[in-house]
């Protein structure tokens, strides 16, 4: 079937997301099989699980020791409860006791509105440890038809609430005693805990990228072979990106090939030599693209040296006869010479080279590592969110990563990601999930805010600079409170990207509206390599509102999600690079959960695939 629909990018796309989703359901009902059948009862705590609960108590305890307010988080994280009930292991009423403490410290948690020294404080080993541990003990005993009902509501809401449901049903069952039990959260990690983030970059782009440079002049003051030796060289050099076939690592080498052309004179004697010199060297410099970051190796050089005696000048050059025998003994000299001078002029070449290479590459990419680790990498991990290294590797042509933002309550991606185009130059694909965790972390649930300090917590957490906005005073006294569950998330699918805002309170005086969602919907918009995600039609709200509430909500919502303020989410390095003018963007694919972007060749007439659907298939 997926042969014949060879050509029609729409039905080909909607037939895999079926065949996966009915993989997944497979899979599903046969580890439920396995485990006895809808009517059984996973999860239940077994031995293994109040021995690692003890464990994390101690662990953190020790951690805690004489530290600064360590009674009050001894008191905050109810470690004398958990001992105790950890004393009365396998009775229902120390269950029953560890279940609330779970739910009560995490829910103090979600609700809190941390700051970066406590997300840090937090994501501590043993913090972590205890807390992960934690978690597990919010999910009560279930059957296996329970089971199944929640990952059909997950399979059809994607809510964040119902995530971490399923996440909370992995976790425990994945440590589990019963062998098939663990079978079964080990498909459900498989199945729903996948990659949300993939990344693809081809060589060739980084090519493309790789700017020209100038020749470089130079004075040469040196010695070879004991002897002084001076003049003028030329370096004319090209840089490069190979990627470095590797099954498990996302590797590449930096490619310098450079060629010396120099003009010295040395003395040797009374006679002066004038040599011509031309070295051709090519350095490779392997770079590794790791959870810890960027990571540099040295250099290797490979140097090819010619040198030639251009002319002699002695002394003796004005008396005939004199003149030329000096001359013939001077070269018979540099001949002796010239397999050592090669050999030594080579080493210096290579040596330069290197040191050259080493500390240029090195700044370099120590600069783009410390933006990739302090923009990034420890963002993430401040937040718990990883980012878990699921799979990197190089083939002969792109490097490829596979990452898993998210922590431990939370799923990463479930549905087939969209297909970039095969000619692609790099391609990125990111799962509603990604965002949606991150969104969790901001911990807005049941929680309260003045406009103005809610915008100032997303542009502290976003990185976000302070505009200048003429309307914000017109705001200032607007209050809002969210909803316990869901409070805010991201829908991905048809073409478009929703942001839901549950709202428990919205408050201007004299007006109060309670209980309603606000729906925006935002589609993508490509005008050469521009990309804005423009506001689709109006702003909804569902929930009990009249008329007048309606009208006046929709005028407030309209001016936060603007028609009029597209989102610009053009790559920078599109605008910024020399190189990349017959680069395009050949796909923007927002369905089924995922936005992949794909950069590819500029072809005239080629439009970038928007893939949306118009109506409901019948075929």
């Amino acid at each position: 079937i997926q042969n014949r629909l060879r050509g029609d990018d729409l039905y080909a796309m909607q037939f895999r997301q079926v065949r996966y989703g009915l993989i997944r359901r497979v899979n599903l009902y046969w580890g439920i099989v396995r485990c006895g059948g809808l009517t059984a009862v996973v999860g239940n705590p077994d031995r293994a699980s109040w021995s690692r609960l003890s464990a994390a108590v101690r662990d953190i305890d020790r951690f805690l020791g004489s530290r600064p307010h360590a009674d009050t988080w001894r008191e905050f994280f109810q470690l004398q409860r958990l001992d105790e009930a950890a004393r009365r292991a396998g009775t229902v009423s120390a269950e029953q006791a560890v279940r609330e403490v779970a739910t009560s410290v995490w829910h103090t948690l979600h609700a809190a509105r941390l700051n970066e020294e406590q997300l840090r404080f937090f994501a501590q080993r043993p913090i972590a440890a205890f807390l992960d541990e934690l978690s597990s003990w919010q999910s009560e005993p279930m059957s296996l038809e329970r089971v199944l009902a929640e990952l059909e509501r997950y399979e059809k809401s994607a809510l964040p609430a119902d995530a971490r449901d399923v996440a909370l049903l992995r976790r425990r069952l994945r440590s589990s005693e019963n062998v098939n039990e663990r079978m079964l959260g080990e498909n459900l990690a498989v199945l729903y805990d996948n990659a949300n983030v993939r990344i693809v970059v081809s060589s060739e782009l980084l090519n493309r990228m790789a700017p020209p440079r100038d020749p470089e002049r130079e004075c040469v003051q040196d010695t070879i072979l004991g002897k002084p030796v001076h003049g003028e060289s030329v370096t004319e050099t090209r840089v490069a990106f190979r990627t470095i076939p590797d099954p498990n690592k996302a590797r590449l080498a930096l490619v310098i090939e450079g060629d010396v052309y120099s003009q010295t004179q040395s003395e040797s004697g009374p006679a002066v030599l004038y040599n011509d010199s031309y070295s051709h060297y090519t350095a490779e410099k392997a770079i590794d693209v790791s959870p810890e970051g960027i990571v540099t190796h040295p250099a290797v050089v490979d140097v090819e040296n010619k040198t030639e005696l251009r002319d002699v000048e002695t002394p003796l050059d004005p008396i005939p006869i004199l003149g030329s025998l000096a001359e013939e003994i001077a070269r018979d000299e540099v001949a002796k010479r010239h397999y050592a001078m090669t050999q030594e002029v080579r080493m210096k070449v290579a040596a330069k080279a290197k040191s050259r290479i080493d500390t240029e590459a090195d700044a370099r990419l120590g600069e783009l590592n410390e933006r990739f680790q302090s923009g990034i990498l420890q963002p993430l991990a401040g937040l718990s969110l990883g980012p878990e290294w699921l799979a990197s590797y190089t083939t002969d042509s792109r490097l490829v990563l596979r990452w898993r933002l998210g922590g431990p309550d939370q799923l990463g991606g479930h549905t087939l990601r969209p297909w970039a185009p095969a000619d692609s130059l790099a391609s990125c694909q990111v799962h509603q999930s990604a965002i949606n965790n991150f969104i969790a972390r901001l911990s807005l649930e049941g929680t309260d805010y003045r406009l103005p300090e809610l915008q100032q917590r997303l542009r502290d957490h976003l990185n976000l600079p302070v505009e200048d906005d003429p309307e914000a005073d017109e705001h200032s006294d607007v209050f809002i409170r969210f909803a316990d569950r869901n409070a805010a998330y991201v829908e991905m699918d048809d073409g478009r990207l929703g942001i839901v805002l549950s709202i428990d309170e919205l408050r201007r005086a004299p007006y109060q509206w309670r209980n309603f969602q606000v729906r925006a919907y935002y589609r993508p918009h490509i005008e050469e390599n521009r990309i804005e995600l423009v506001r689709d039609g109006v702003v909804q709200l569902a929930g009990k509102l009249d008329l007048k509430s309606q009208i006046a909500l929709r005028g407030v919502f309209s001016k936060t999600f603007s028609k009029n303020k597209p989102w610009d989410i053009t790559p920078k390095f599109l605008e910024e690079r020399p190189g990349l003018e017959r680069v395009a963007i050949t796909q923007f694919q927002i369905d089924d959960g995922w936005i992949g972007i794909a950069l590819g060749p500029k072809i005239d007439g080629r439009k970038p695939l928007i893939v949306r659907r118009e109506t409901s298939i019948t075929r």
